[in-house]
């Protein structure tokens, strides 16, 4: 018998970490585990799941557990003919839908997994293929697909393994260069429903909100944001037009550009040697509002001085990139984070990507030292390299008001809070008890 040791429980985005129970969960001996993956469900409740190939049938198998009111229960096993990647999840009421990839003949296939938490039964969706799959924009009780091609979008809504809808989207031709770029580049779902430290450095970014997803694309060289809006109520079969957002507030060459979507409002910003502007472009009544970093004003409101006056020249350099982020703040405010990266390190993540990751660390360990197995990690496998945020804070905030207007940022709370993953993943490391 092989036994694996979890410490279960909820782990996200906790400011701190609850005391949790361990568990001793036993594998059948014809079990060779692969990888795992775990999330939450609501409060307190959580899943996890075991890959393991099954050496008697020839299969693999996703052996589920459900971790409520203090207890582990273990679920029905899910078996597939090849090695399963879990992408990613969601639920309404008791039940536990998973997007999982596998290869079935020949190609790979996605299918949507409804596990019932309370039966343990398992239904599957019919497969949708992994052909111009570009990402996966998750929602607490949804999932939605992307798929471009040179001319055309497709998203699959999918809410249940027997409830999808497949919308198709066509250019008009303002937005066929969008799509014939779109087409050759990956996108980053954002996820707005989290504190956003830093967002996506890549040139495509998409943002859900309002059941309207909405595409961006930076032209770094030339300052400007192309954009399209995607409203999902308005039927299976739309065609959207492309928007250009540049502001003339920055004269002479752009040298660095970001930009960030939140609430129907764009947030750009515009860097050259000797200037720095944020624009906000107000799509509701096409309006548009310049802030100047480097007047008096602004820097008089800043969370932090000494950050605000490196961030001209630290984002400028050839290895960084600026980012600009929101974050919801108490009265409807907002609060804007500045930040740069290492471009050639970052890479943008859901904050639940870190719950995996604490659980491969525990995992790990546990089997060198009891087991010595192979395991992969808690994620999908094969494992991708985890970047963390970066030792030194270099960041710094400002707020804006319901207005618009800018505010200092004392006393301005964000409604999700800025977890330091860092710091509760090198405690556990160092805790072997």
């Amino acid at each position: 018998m092989k036994s694996l040791c979890l410490i279960i429980g909820l782990l996200f985005l906790a400011p701190v970490l609850p005391k949790n129970p361990i568990e001793d969960i036993t594998l059948d001996k014809n079990h060779k585990v692969e990888s795992t993956f775990s999330g939450n469900i609501d409060g307190e409740d959580s899943f996890h799941l075991i890959i393991a190939k099954n050496l008697n049938a020839k299969t693999y198998d996703i052996i589920p557990y459900h971790y409520s009111s203090g207890e582990v229960i273990k679920l029905k096993t899910i078996s597939f003919s090849k090695l399963p990647n879990v992408l990613s999840f969601h639920n309404n009421d008791n039940v536990l839908s998973l997007i999982a990839k596998s290869k079935e003949g020949k190609s790979e296939k996605i299918r949507v997994l409804d596990l019932d938490l309370k039966t343990g039964e398992t239904k599957k969706s019919d497969s949708f293929s992994t052909d111009d799959f570009k990402a996966i924009i998750r929602q607490k009780n949804r999932n939605v697909l992307l798929y471009a091609d040179k001319e055309s979008i497709k998203l699959v809504d999918a809410t249940s393994a027997i409830s999808t809808k497949t919308i198709n989207v066509k250019p008009d031709e303002s937005a066929l260069e969008f799509f014939k770029t779109l087409s050759n580049n990956s996108i980053d779902a954002i996820n707005n429903n989290e504190f956003v430290a830093n967002g996506s450095i890549n040139d495509f970014r998409a943002y859900f909100e309002e059941n309207t997803l909405t595409i961006t694309q930076e032209d770094t060289k030339e300052g400007l944001t192309n954009m399209i809006q995607i409203p999902m109520e308005n039927g299976n079969d739309l065609t959207v037009v492309a928007k250009e957002l540049k502001s003339e507030s920055v004269s002479g060459k752009i040298k660095k550009s970001t930009s960030y979507f939140s609430e129907d409002k764009l947030y750009q910003l515009r860097l050259n040697k000797d200037e720095a502007k944020l624009d906000v472009f107000d799509l509701s009544n096409a309006s548009n509002k310049t802030v100047d970093m480097l007047e008096d004003s602004f820097k008089s409101l800043v969370s932090n001085k000494n950050k605000s006056e490196g961030f001209l020249k630290n984002s400028s350099k050839n290895s960084n990139a600026p980012t600009l982020t929101t974050n919801k703040a108490n009265n409807g405010n907002i609060k804007l984070r500045f930040d740069y990266v290492n471009k050639n390190t970052y890479k943008y993540r859901y904050n639940w990507w870190w719950h995996h990751h604490w659980m491969m660390q525990q995992m790990m360990w546990h089997q060198q030292q009891q087991m010595h197995m192979r395991a992969s990690g808690f994620g999908p496998n094969p494992i991708e390299d985890i970047y963390w945020y970066k030792e030194e804070q270099t960041h710094f905030e400002i707020g804006l008001d319901n207005s618009g207007n800018l505010i200092s940022t004392e006393g301005l709370e964000t409604v999700h809070k800025d977890i330091d993953k860092k710091k509760y993943v090198d405690e556990l490391d160092e805790n072997k008890s």
